[in-house]
């Protein structure tokens, strides 16, 4: 048996008793989950410490990150946004644009996924994926200059991402 496994075991039989360990065995006991894809559960114990003096400040971050990964983007727009007020996500700004620019992408809303991809670093770093959608973005909403710098940068692996970069800058030209 793995030290993980033990702590799951440990902290399993502490997490429903009303104790002062509850929130901090309910915390880690998600946060295990989560590293194992075991959202379900991580989305469970995250939610049961939103409002939580200690853990409310991070678990909304992993909740978002769980419903990017669920393709819940509806949910991600909605709730999202609220991440980036708080002072204690300035690291994760990057992380939290992208997820948001994203989920604006996902659900085909451009123009939005737009303001919030601008603002990431697939804005300046190479990144095929990235600079494909941020291009695909500006594509959408007829700004083809910034299209172009952007496919342009989608182009160098040759691949499918590239063949379609090709293909939408040829339409701005």
């Amino acid at each position: 048996e793995t030290n993980l496994e033990k702590a799951k075991a440990d902290l399993a039989e502490i997490k429903d008793k009303d104790n002062k360990y509850m929130n901090p065995a309910i915390y880690y006991y998600a946060h295990i989950a989560y590293t194992e894809k075991n959202y379900g559960t991580a989305l469970e114990g995250f939610n049961k410490l939103v409002n939580n003096e200690t853990f409310g400040v991070v678990v909304p971050y992993y909740i978002t990150q769980i419903y990017f990964i669920q393709g819940k983007y509806e949910t991600v727009t909605k709730t999202a946004p609220a991440l980036l007020n708080d002072s204690s996500n300035i690291q994760k700004a990057d992380e939290i644009n992208r997820m948001i620019g994203e989920s604006y992408y996902n659900l085909k809303n451009y123009s939005e996924a737009l303001t919030y991809l601008k603002k990431t670093s697939l804005a300046s770093d190479y990144n095929p994926q990235g600079n494909y959608a941020l291009g695909y973005c500006y594509y959408k909403t007829n700004d083809c200059p910034n299209a172009i710098k952007q496919f342009e940068k989608a182009t160098q692996p040759k691949d499918s991402i590239s063949q379609s970069a090709w293909y939408h800058m040829a339409d701005c030209y």
